[in-house]
């Protein structure tokens, strides 16, 4: 009977592998069962002799869940928790820097969420609120706005804890923060709760940031932005980008208009708040391992050169080894990636 429970789990984890093909499996990974414990060499070699249809590793797999052998999956950027994400990424910058932009184009491309404290807000006020926030918060808020407020920081940390946490966010990739932290006890939360967190800046020259926020416009449904004018000196090449019908998102159909806040004086007030209140920030986060600073003088067709210093700066500072599942022929090696 012990023979046949050691095969039938033996069998098991190859079939799974295959289920799991491109999937990162921890270096510790192990599959403890009650007779023998399997290295990864022993695996590697099992998985090398071994084929069998991609069918019948999924009717398998929708047979038996992985906790019932104590598979444990990967997690990248965190150990202790399955809902934490595998990777953080907070984006800093002065408001019409671009950050909102090139934080919603990663976020396709990563398979990142991508989470803005107003967005967060919004959605409550909205009644569309994540599930696991709870009532006390959204109460909170609503009175805050009501009244004319702002949202408190302890109310904003716990809305985006929420979010982070998730049930819904259980295989996302990773997250990134659109204009959060803003202050020291948010910025110390994020390095307390995620201290492999990636820090990107983006800066640009306050005319350019001036001129790009006059003639932005925003969606009111989905808040996709666009911008009327162009910036073309000192180096900067930066075209405007209107949608294709005037005054109709691309996105979604909404109605594109100036914001209010989008006038000289309130966008003079706001850099000036950013300086005072996230520049005090920004010098704590140059010091850490994982940060990076980009100048977007192009505007949207710089985002391949940013992506490419990113990529070099994640790999640079998160010195890993990872086992990846091979797809070239249905499971054949695990490859160990440096």
């Amino acid at each position: 009977f012990e023979v046949f429970v050691g095969i039938f789990f033996l069998t098991f984890l190859i079939l799974l592998c295959v289920k799991f093909k491109y999937t990162e499996v921890l270096y510790d990974f192990s599959l403890k069962s009650p007779n023998k414990n399997l290295s990864i060499p022993m695996i590697s070699n099992i998985i090398n002799k071994t084929a069998c249809t991609q069918a019948l590793s999924q009717q398998l797999f929708r047979s038996f869940s992985s906790a019932s052998i104590g598979l444990s999956m990967p997690t990248l950027n965190t150990r202790t928790s399955q809902n934490k994400p595998k990777e953080i990424v907070v984006f800093f910058g002065a408001p019409g820097v671009g950050k909102g932009t090139f934080a919603r184009l990663m976020a396709k491309d990563y398979d990142y969420i991508k989470i803005s404290p107003g967005d967060e807000i919004r959605k409550i006020l909205k009644g569309k609120a994540e599930s696991n926030l709870h009532e006390s918060i959204i109460r909170k808020v609503q009175a805050a706005v009501a009244e004319g407020r702002l949202v408190d920081d302890g109310l904003v940390t716990k809305i985006l804890n929420a979010r982070l946490r998730d049930p819904s966010n259980r295989d996302a990739k990773g997250f990134i923060l659109d204009g959060f932290p803003r202050t020291k006890n948010q910025l110390d939360w994020i390095t307390k709760e995620f201290p492999e967190s990636m820090f990107v800046n983006m800066f640009l020259k306050e005319e350019v940031l001036i001129e790009g926020l006059l003639g932005r416009r925003t969606c009111i449904d989905c808040g996709h932005t666009y911008n009327v004018k162009s910036y073309n000196k000192d180096g900067y090449q930066i075209d405007a980008m209107v949608p294709e019908f005037e005054g109709v998102c691309d996105h979604c159909g909404g109605d594109v208009v100036l914001r209010e806040d989008d006038n000289l004086p309130a966008i003079m007030n706001r850099i000036k708040v950013y300086e005072k209140e996230t520049m005090p920030l920004l010098k704590k986060c140059v010091t850490k391992p994982s940060f990076m600073e980009f100048e977007a003088k192009r505007g949207i067709y710089d985002y391949d050169q940013f992506i490419s210093i990113f990529e070099k700066e994640l790999k640079k500072n998160r010195p890993r080894k990872h086992y990846f599942m091979s797809s070239a022929a249905l499971g054949e090696n695990l490859i160990l990636s440096l």
